[in-house]
């Protein structure tokens, strides 16, 4: 009777063990690939937009390789910590502005308080789109832009010694990220702030992970033309990561 129990015990325990090695292995398929996570801290600092000591808010970016290799792939967002924005043809700052010994000054109180509600797309470069609006055809970039882009641009001008992020992706705006590692890039969204309305922060449409783009002399046409250039498979011990990512948004 007790070798029977005891033989009992022993196939239900391999059989607990089985289970709980099929559980890991599952778990372990579905954990392999990427995670982007957007999340939003706030600093007390010197503001010099608004000229007094105020609560400033951060974008965060988190990178996790939860894949079971050393991997690299094109950072979003870019190296400096301001937001890097195209501005339209149109601008809404006048010129004078700029010629101002006061300009961000000048710049937080002469535009338009934008109420809408905005999604910001961020790859190489950020675009605000209304929620009408998508990436992946024409439209028109709504004027935020423009205002974004005149603010940060002056940040760039003023700090631009201090301003960029030290890691090792270098010139190429590449991140590198061993196996289980993470890495956190911030980026200074008080431009924002000062434009008020409400901004969601998510992955864009248009990033590419694993392709740079150059601009290459086209000998036949006499003119510049954009190239897309695939990165290496491999640098160093790193990867090119050419999977898929698991993206969690954030809004301000």
């Amino acid at each position: 009777m007790a070798f029977k129990l005891s033989l009992h015990i022993s196939i239900t325990m391999k059989r607990l063990f089985c289970f709980l090695l099929l559980l890991t292995v599952v778990h372990h398929s579905f954990s392999q690939d990427v995670h982007i996570e957007f999340s939003v801290h706030y600093e007390n600092m010197y503001n010099d937009f608004l000229d007094t000591v105020s609560e400033v808010p951060f974008l965060d970016i988190t990178y996790r390789n939860e894949t079971a290799r050393d991997i690299y792939f094109n950072k979003i967002g870019g190296n400096s910590c301001y937001p890097s924005f195209v501005s339209t043809s149109s601008l809404n700052i006048p010129h004078e502005v700029d010629e101002s010994g006061d300009c961000h000054k000048m710049m937080t109180f002469n535009h338009s308080d934008y109420s809408e509600d905005f999604i910001v797309e961020i790859g190489t470069v950020w675009v605000a789109l209304d929620r009408t609006q998508r990436t992946d055809e024409e439209f028109m970039m709504n004027f935020i832009n423009d205002d974004l882009f005149n603010m940060y641009n002056w940040k760039e001008l003023e700090e631009e010694q201090n301003c960029y992020i030290k890691s090792s992706e270098a010139d190429l705006n590449l991140i590198f990220l061993k196996a289980g590692e993470s890495y956190t890039s911030s980026y200074n969204l008080m431009a924002f702030y000062i434009n008020k309305g409400t901004f969601t922060f998510k992955l864009s449409s248009l990033y590419k992970q694993n392709i740079i783009i150059r601009n290459c002399w086209n000998n036949s046409d006499k003119q510049y033309s954009q190239v897309e250039i695939s990165l290496p498979e491999k640098i160093n011990q790193y990867h090119r990561y050419d999977g898929d990512f698991t993206v969690k948004e954030t809004t301000l």
